[in-house]
Parts: C-alpha cells; sequence; structure tokens
C-alpha cells in the first residue's frame, strides 16, 4: 500500500493532473474554484495525497467543518489497488462527529457507480438527492453512532 500524506503545495500540480485524469468520474470542476479550494484545504491539512515510487496517484479532500468528503481521486492506473480506501479511510479517521457524508452521482449515473460501491463498502446510505455543478447529484450519509 503506498503511504498517504498530508498535501503540500508543491503537489497542486499532480492534484491536477489526477483531476484531469478523473474527468469522467467527476462532477465539472473549473480550474479557477479548483485552486483555491486546494489551497485552503492544504493549508488546513484536510487534503492527503497517495504516492507509489515517488508518484503522486490518489488524492482526498476533506471538511472537518461540514464533516464531508469533499473530493476522493484515483489515477485510472491505479485503481483496484485499494488506494481509494486508503485514502478514504485516512479522511473518516481525520474527521469529527457523528456523521460524514459526501456527493456523488446518482444511482442511474454510471459515472457513479465505482465510487457508490466505494462509498457503500464504508457503510454510506443515500441520503438525499440534490443537485450539484449543474448535475443531478445525491448526498449519501455515514452514520458512526
Amino acid at each position: 500500500m503506498p503511504p498517504i500524506r498530508p498535501a503540500t503545495s508543491k503537489d497542486i500540480p499532480a492534484i491536477l493532473a489526477i483531476l484531469a485524469s478523473c474527468r469522467e468520474a467527476l462532477p465539472p470542476l473549473s480550474r479557477e474554484g479548483l485552486l483555491p479550494l486546494l489551497r485552503r484545504n492544504i493549508d488546513r491539512g484536510s487534503c492527503a495525497v497517495a504516492e507509489q515510487d515517488g508518484v503522486v496517484i490518489g488524492v482526498s479532500i476533506w471538511s472537518p467543518l461540514l464533516s464531508r468528503i469533499s473530493l476522493l481521486a484515483v489515477r485510472p492506473e491505479a485503481r483496484g489497488k485499494g488506494m481509494a480506501s486508503a485514502l478514504l479511510q485516512n479522511a473518516l479517521d481525520s474527521l469529527p462527529g457523528d456523521f460524514v457524508t459526501v456527493e456523488t452521482f446518482r444511482d442511474n449515473d454510471p459515472r457513479g457507480h465505482a465510487a457508490r460501491a466505494l462509498y457503500a463498502k464504508f457503510g454510506f446510505l443515500p441520503e438525499r438527492l440534490l443537485t450539484g455543478f449543474d448535475t443531478p447529484m445525491e448526498e449519501l450519509k455515514l452514520r458512526r453512532t
């Protein structure tokens, strides 16, 4: 299992490359909105990366204030090896409270199948339908009590 460590500003180009490689599985993210999000979460310690052989292959961002997983992505060629699970567990370990939420594509959207399977494995359940990034989404919730 590759090490997971807090992200630094030096990781931003690698994180942007990961997100570009995962474009089909993520809601539309603008570079203008993404850079401040990355910097803010790196500064507050709520962004982690997974590395393999010195290469950043995955990223997670979470919000301690909202008790929410904001973003989780793994390079396509590194999937299926437990990287997303390790990143998600790291984020969950960093989040306080009795519940954690995450937004992903709705059940009928094939772009969300892998993410929904991962979150279900950790015990997340459907909570409510919503729209985010002009895309039909669903909030999933993990209750820890």
